[in-house]
């Protein structure tokens, strides 16, 4: 059985991986963008399959009801803040994850054959 180098640059790339991967679908659960497109596909796919007015989608549909039932305009302003926010940071999480991800799968291979 062939001994492994590094152990240790092994045991934190992939843990370096592993937080990538967590980046990267918090990403993809925060983003705005791809929300509307995935929300934008399924009410086409809809109109084509029942050749009627689509329904609205409920993610979408949701976001919508939290924004008009915060109390005042500064209540609504916040909560369209907040989603801007979290797509701004959706957007570095993924580059960010990936980027880890990348760097991690390096490290453990670098800690199996480097010598």
């Amino acid at each position: 059985m062939p001994t492994i180098a590094h152990p240790t640059w092994l045991v934190l790339g992939l843990a370096v991986a592993l937080i990538g991967v967590w980046m990267i679908r918090w990403a993809s659960r925060n983003n705005v963008a791809s929300a509307i497109r995935d929300a934008t596909v399924g009410v086409a796919i809809d109109a084509v399959a029942r050749r009627g007015r689509p329904n609205m989608p409920p993610e979408i549909r949701a976001k919508i009801d939290t924004i008009k039932g915060a109390q005042g305009g500064t209540g609504k302003a916040k909560k369209i803040a907040s989603y801007g926010i979290r797509h701004s940071l959706s957007q570095l999480f993924g580059v960010t994850g990936f980027i880890l991800v990348m760097a991690g799968l390096v490290t453990a291979v670098l800690g199996v054959f480097y010598v």
